[in-house]
């Protein structure tokens, strides 16, 4: 197709792997964003960038004028007052801009059985409405980011200590998780692709162990013992909260891992057969993950 593939917030961890990856297939790429200074030293000359912020439609529709698809996201469902404008900013833009080819990822979880939460519902209600703006859409659903344990605390906590504090699930729990190559993999070959897969699908890698069993398959990993001890998620959203200077967004992050816990043993294990299938591209194992991530 003509034109440029748009990628929304290009410069940050998630949405720097669909830059990547569109690049690796000879895309032509604009990252869209407040700032260009990361995907700047990022991605230097190899990509172009718009100035796009979610508070100014009329700046998104611009940086997607002419583009031959784009990747959009919303880290944050706009159930939660730090997204609510920005919430509405991006689908007034997209809208008005009605791309040909529209990828949305959502914040997270966004499966019915998790409804319990305020977080996912948030997701579940911003994709309905995505979808809605009559651009030929597809929307990818990640799981938890397997990513998230290179946080340095959790870092410093399993090398130093061996001791597996994330997530704050019981030991028994099996839980989906996702990676930011995944998911931009996912992205970049539904956009390229012939024909255009559209609809939703939770995008996770294969395997979904119990926390015991991760806390082993890391042991074997970092060759050493590695327990799994975790906080409450009530413990954990506040310590989040207070990361990031939002009680909200900490005590929508606990209700979420609650729900979870409330669900039941298999609520939160996905099959991530059905978006290989749609969208043809191939998710990663749980284990391979985790020796790339800690070796």
């Amino acid at each position: 197709m003509a034109g440029d593939h748009v990628v929304v917030c290009g410069g940050g961890a998630q949405g720097a792997a669909v830059v990547r990856a569109l690049r690796r297939r000879g895309a032509a790429v604009r990252v869209a964003g407040r700032d260009a200074t990361t995907a700047r030293a990022a991605f230097g000359g190899e990509v172009s960038f718009a100035h796009a912020d979610l508070d100014c439609p009329a700046t998104l529709v611009e940086a997607l004028a002419g583009c031959a698809g784009a990747f959009v996201m919303l880290p944050i469902p706009p159930g939660f007052a730090v997204s609510r404008a920005p919430g509405l900013g991006l689908l007034d833009a997209l809208a008005r801009a009605r791309p040909p080819r529209l990828v949305f990822r959502t914040g997270g979880f966004a499966v019915p059985a998790l409804a319990a939460s305020g977080y996912v519902q948030g997701n579940v209600a911003m994709a309905a409405s995505v979808r809605a703006v009559g651009a030929p859409t597809l929307v990818l659903r990640p799981a938890i980011y397997l990513d998230i344990l290179l946080w340095t605390d959790l870092t410093v906590a399993l090398r130093g200590e061996g001791v597996l504090a994330y997530p704050p699930l019981p030991a028994d729990r099996r839980l989906s998780w996702t990676v930011h190559d995944d998911q931009g993999e996912s992205a970049a070959v539904a956009l390229i692709a012939q024909t255009f897969p559209q609809g939703e699908y939770d995008v996770v890698v294969h395997g979904a162990p119990t926390q015991v069993e991760l806390a082993n398959l890391l042991g074997r990993v970092l060759g050493r013992p590695v327990v799994h001890r975790p906080a409450t998620p009530d413990t954990f959203g506040a310590t989040l909260g207070a990361t990031l200077g939002s009680v909200e967004i900490g005590g929508g992050i606990a209700q979420m891992y609650a729900a979870v816990v409330a669900a039941g043993p298999d609520a939160a294990v996905l099959d991530p057969a059905p978006p290989e299938r749609a969208v043809g591209a191939r998710m990663s194992a749980v284990d391979d993950r985790l020796q790339r991530h800690f070796r």
